[in-house]
């Protein structure tokens, strides 16, 4: 996997990212882990969530992704959260 500088914030992302709005949604709890696994597993360390897409609980507000990989793995950073406006 290649990375980049994220602006000045000394952080490296990968070029890839994985948006996570099917999270919790139309993909379970379960799929959403193995997705995360397997983008982990490529390298990918740049996740997609909001507080307004879908929640395994149901409703906005919580992403999946932190609490997606499996026992043992840490949750991938940086999240690129945006925020909706209200």
């Amino acid at each position: 996997m290649e990375y980049r500088r994220l602006g000045r914030s000394g952080l490296k992302v990968s070029i890839v990212g994985l948006g996570c709005n099917d999270f919790g949604g139309r993909w379970d709890l379960e799929h959403s882990r193995e997705v995360i696994t397997h983008a982990l597993d490529a390298g990918v360390n740049l996740f997609d969530t909001s507080d307004v897409y879908p929640s395994p609980a149901g409703g906005g507000g919580d992403p999946p992704t932190p609490r997606a990989p499996p026992a043992g793995r840490p949750p991938a950073t940086p999240r690129a959260t945006p925020k909706q406006p209200k």
